[in-house]
């Protein structure tokens, strides 16, 4: 049935709902007009409206009714193929809207592209350029409209005093992440979008929410086919060196973060108790709020702690791309804000970073995000610039670390140095997740990054005042444990590399241990505690065959050896079958002079963080970040 231009158009424009109900094709309750509109588009494949100016000029004037759109797209996609015609009919006029410069007909446009496209950009396509093509242009306009539809968006952005540039991000991001799989987002690389997304991240008057997603809309870009080419959204991210800029991505990440953590007390508040009067009243307030409050057991507290990280944990990415590729922004990330009286983006991050690593057992998404932190702490200290910076002075922040499992690390409110807070954190993801389902990656990275700070202390010679007994306690913790778990552990993917790293990790302290540690007593409280586990070390060293990859890993024995000797002539001397902790300390420093212990069992040298290795983590991590996004933008 194809609509005449003497009236019959008109009865479609002010056909009352009832009537398109009589027709048996719907079924819903009494619509909007626009809603009507939306029916005569996909669920009526009768009406042609290839040449109905006036439908299409009414409908240009009708408000979106994002929802009733999203439903009626989603289920006229899915079901009826021929709804191709009307769906490309659709983004053609919208696209004649967007070009308007009447603002009323560009919000329009931008809100009804929006749902429309968020609708179908959810389907599921077998070949989703071709598909998406065949829904939003035909092959034969192809070009044309797509282009078409990146100048109409470009021109949005760059307008500095067009109110409609946070739609045309989120019109951005809705296309970007439905049809990332496809070829079509080669479009957003013929046109500039770089220069109008940095100015809408750097102005300070903006919201959040709006700075957040366009710094998301670039990585995005950015990351596109990363493995495959270089793009130039890349490159731009690379070399940005305007402090501004650098500081607007720091502030970002930051506040991100921030709001993240603010989440987790909700749930449950960790930070230092009060004292005192405060803490008194605080009591009294539980007491006689006691029947009206529910006590939340382990089992809700978890089921609680599952639904976070909230949305805004998605910077993480942003944080990862801006790390891999420019230094200058990792020198910004920490010192940028130190000293204001807000709470500085590197202690936010850290501290969300204590958090997740609490938590990671709980559910594959929080495990995917810990990983990605722990990648981004690895990308900071083998930044040559950014690891004396985390042991000066000036630098010294207050992160609280997370307390909602139990944890030996004492909680002090003082400002500390970064690289003693990293530390904390490494061992605190160590104790949280040790089980027999070991998730063997993410302890590689805590192995690698606490070997990556030693070896800076020892090269610099730097000793810096930390508990270093609790690092000796965690590691040889995990090696007790690896080793009574063996015949478990041991038939893991990649455990050969982490155990390896432990070992190495182990021979660099007890070597090197003289030239970093601010007391002799904690290096000998490491030998102390490699003897009380030597039983352990021998069975880890035999169940994972680390002598043969690892040669020096001979010397742990000999260190063993060394002092059992000298503890049985002890024994002799004292008349005594056992030894109290101080005679085995004396026999420690009466032991470390004749013990012949190279410094060159461990070498020091580690090799850089390299992406490639880890596309397959990487890609999933994009897969996430894509299908997170539109609900950071609350749409609707």
């Amino acid at each position: 049935m194809t609509i005449d231009h003497t009236g019959t158009e008109h009865q479609y424009l002010n056909v009352h709902p009832s009537s398109l109900q009589s027709s048996g094709k719907m079924g819903f309750p009494v619509q909007s007009k626009v809603r009507s509109c939306y029916e005569l588009l996909f669920l009526n494949n009768e009406i042609d409206l290839e040449n109905a100016p006036v439908f299409w000029a009414e409908f240009s004037k009708l408000p979106c009714d994002s929802l009733s759109l999203e439903a009626i797209t989603l289920r006229a996609c899915s079901n009826q193929p021929s709804v191709q015609i009307n769906t490309k009919l659709l983004f053609r006029e919208c696209l004649k809207n967007l070009a308007d410069k009447n603002g009323a007909y560009r919000e329009k446009a931008l809100d009804t592209l929006i749902s429309f496209l968020k609708s179908l950009l959810s389907k599921h396509f077998l070949n989703p350029s071709t598909d998406i093509i065949m829904f939003l242009s035909g092959l034969e306009h192809v070009d044309e409209i797509f282009t078409n539809f990146v100048s109409c968006i470009e021109e949005i952005l760059s307008d500095k005093e067009s109110p409609l540039r946070q739609k045309a991000v989120t019109l951005s991001h809705v296309f970007c992440n439905g049809a990332y799989q496809s070829s079509l987002l080669s479009y957003f690389f013929h046109r500039d979008f770089i220069s109008p997304i940095l100015q809408l991240i750097s102005e300070e008057d903006s919201t959040l929410e709006v700075r957040m997603q366009s710094l998301l809309l670039l990585v995005i870009l950015a990351s596109y086919n990363r493995f495959e080419s270089v793009n130039q959204y890349q490159i731009a991210l690379s070399q940005i060196e305007d402090r501004k800029l650098l500081n607007a991505f720091s502030f970002i990440i930051g506040e991100a973060c921030r709001r993240c953590r603010v989440k987790y007390l909700k749930v449950q508040d960790d930070t230092i108790e009060k004292t005192g009067l405060n803490k008194m009243l605080s009591f009294l307030t539980l007491r006689s709020n006691s029947s009206s409050t529910q006590t939340l057991t382990p089992e809700n507290l978890d089921e609680l702690f599952t639904r976070l990280p909230s949305t805004e944990i998605i910077v993480l990415q942003c944080a990862f791309e801006l790390l891999s590729d420019n230094e200058a922004f990792a020198r910004n990330l920490l010192m940028g804000n130190i000293t204001a009286t807000d709470e500085p983006a590197i202690a936010s991050y850290l501290s969300l970073t204590s958090y997740l690593l609490s938590h990671q057992r709980l559910n594959s998404r929080i495990y995917l995000y810990s990983r990605l932190s722990m990648i981004c702490i690895r990308l900071i200290l083998e930044n040559t610039s950014c690891v004396p910076l985390l042991c000066s002075k000036d630098t010294t922040i207050t992160a609280h670390l997370c307390r909602q499992r139990p944890s030996s690390l004492s909680s002090s409110p003082a400002p500390r140095l970064a690289l003693s807070i990293i530390i904390d954190i490494m061992i605190l993801g160590i104790d949280c997740n040790i089980r027999k389902r070991l998730d063997v990656e993410i302890y590689h990275l805590f192995i690698l990054n606490i070997y990556r700070i030693i070896c800076h202390l020892k090269a610099t010679k730097f000793r810096i005042t930390f508990h270093w007994n609790e690092l000796w306690r965690s590691l040889l913790t995990l090696v007790k444990f690896l080793a009574i778990n063996s015949e478990e552990l041991k038939i893991l993917q990649n455990v050969s590399y982490m155990v390896d790293e432990l070992i190495k990790l182990l021979l660099l302290c007890l070597a090197s241990g003289d030239t970093f540690l601010a007391e002799s007593a904690q290096h000998d409280d490491l030998f102390y505690k490699i003897l009380q586990m030597k039983d352990y070390i021998v069975i880890f060293l035999i169940e994972y065959d680390i002598i043969k990859r690892v040669p020096s890993a001979t010397a742990l024995t000999t260190v063993i050896t060394h002092y059992e000797k000298i503890i049985v002539e002890s024994r002799a001397e004292s008349k005594s079958r056992h030894l109290s902790y101080e005679q085995v300390a004396q026999v420690i420093k009466k032991g470390y002079n004749s013990l012949e212990l190279s410094h060159h069992l461990a070498s020091g040298m580690w090799e850089k963080y390299r992406p490639l290795d880890d596309q397959s983590f990487l890609k999933k991590v994009v897969r996430q970040i894509i299908s997170e996004s539109l609900d950071l933008m609350n749409i609707d």
